[in-house]
């Protein structure tokens, strides 16, 4: 079947064939009386994944359904159906995001803002993040929204949002859920859940039986880093091309909130259990938005810049400020750094990739040009936007790791290591960012 208008597909009938797919899930996984809950609720959810279908599915040749998981664990994804495919979002998921967004909005310092709320004390901040990620894990129970709408927030202890604060949380929300909508069409448009590995298995020869159904959909439901990569990119292509009354015009930024949202929120609930399953959150964003971002599009992000370092300040502890003194050292350091000598890479997804058999070779080759060469870098990393920091932290965490390996018994290299930290004082969260991204993950 070839390319279907959103007309062409409400006549067929392909989608109800999806949506009869999704209600036979919910049947079979939670019997009768569930499955008419999520039917009565899921009309909030219907309102935001809607349009977005109508908009991104015109292409697939098959039916797409959007529905709720009526369940508390935190469960975002789409799975190839016997007539076509489904989005499941649980419920669980749709709590996270209402209370992450109210966690973060509480926090952050706006510019204009006349009446900021009554904030979370920041002792407090980390005991709050963790209960949001503890409601999603086990024991699993059965949990609904309210009908036609979202769950209200946990942290309805705290003073209510006034009116500023109130239409940017309810943006927030819709752009988040928006996001995860459209990152799992991506997965579609982009020819994932169509694999051979995933339809058929990988030794699917003449004469040899496909594979099993349970492993098939386990399968089905882990993408490599470098197709989740992918999927952000074209679901903000997706947000970011949705039409104008779709969204509140007062705020050009709302199809990028959802990315930022997305990825961290899904990365603290993951962490606490110890599980990397997809790329670091801080890469996610800044691939996808520098990917999509055209360069007549301005690169200044008046809320999201103030959002993003709300939440790193939530996640990783408050900012420390540098030392001038090794600031000053490192960047006389950097001076003497010509950046055109180091070796060149190739833009893969809005990160600069680069042979790092290359880098060790040219670092090995003279201390001082290797110290003013990290020292260049890790300067240049602070200056760019937080949401697209990404390819800048990791180029100089690797030029890092290979000064250590490399001098690391050099009798200069305690006291430049020690200027560097006391300069660059997210050094630590800059190599795990490196660690997790595509650019070094066998998962590519």
């Amino acid at each position: 079947m070839g390319w279907l208008s959103s007309l062409t597909r409400k006549l067929s009938g392909i989608d109800a064939l999806a949506r009869q797919d999704y209600e036979h899930l919910i049947l079979e996984n939670f019997g009768q009386g569930c499955l008419e809950l999520a039917l009565k609720t899921g009309g909030g959810l219907d309102a935001l994944a809607n349009p977005i279908l109508r908009k991104a599915t015109s292409g697939i040749p098959y039916g797409v359904w959007c529905g709720l998981w009526p369940v508390s664990s935190y469960n975002v994804h789409v799975e190839r159906t016997a007539r076509g495919a489904v989005i499941v979002l649980s419920t669980g998921f749709l709590q996270a995001i209402v209370d992450f967004t109210y966690l973060v909005l509480n926090q952050v310092e706006l510019d204009y803002d006349p009446q900021p709320p009554k904030r979370i004390p920041q002792g407090d901040v980390t005991k709050y993040l963790l209960r949001i990620a503890e409601a999603t894990q086990p024991p699993i129970k059965v949990f609904v929204p309210p009908v036609g709408g979202l769950p209200g927030t946990l942290f309805a202890e705290f003073s209510s949002m006034a009116e500023t604060r109130s239409r940017l949380f309810a943006e927030i929300v819709r752009s988040s859920i928006g996001f995860a909508i459209a990152h799992e069409v991506a997965h579609i448009r982009l020819g994932h859940l169509d694999r051979p590995t995933i339809r058929a298995g990988p030794n699917n020869h003449k004469g040899q039986d496909p594979l099993p159904e349970d492993r098939r959909k386990l399968v089905n439901l882990l993408f490599s880093w470098s197709e989740e990569i992918d999927a952000d990119a074209e679901a903000l292509r997706i947000m970011v091309g949705m039409p104008r009354r779709y969204w509140d015009e007062n705020y050009w930024e709302i199809p990028y909130f959802g990315a930022v949202v997305f990825a961290d929120l899904t990365d603290a609930v993951f962490k606490p259990e110890g599980v990397q399953r997809y790329p670091h959150p801080i890469l996610r964003r800044s691939a996808a938005i520098g990917t999509v971002n055209s360069k007549s599009r301005p690169l200044e992000f008046p809320i999201c810049e103030p959002l993003v370092r709300t939440i790193e300040i939530l996640r990783y502890g408050p900012e420390v400020r540098a030392d001038m003194t090794a600031l000053n050292r490192i960047y006389a350091w950097g001076l003497e750094f010509k950046a055109d000598e180091r070796p060149r890479g190739t833009i893969v997804e809005g990160v600069r990739v680069r042979t790092l058999d290359q880098i060790d070779a040219f670092i090995a080759a003279d201390f001082a040009r290797a110290r003013a060469s990290v020292a260049y870098l890790g300067i240049a990393a602070r200056g760019v936007s937080r949401l697209l920091s990404a390819p800048d932290r990791i180029e100089f965490a690797i030029y890092y790791d290979s000064f250590r390996r490399k001098f690391g018994l050099h009798q200069e290299w305690a006291e430049a290591d020690r200027l560097i930290r006391l300069a660059i004082t997210d050094l630590d969260l800059t190599l795990e960012l490196w660690r997790r991204s595509v650019v070094q993950s066998n998962q590519v």
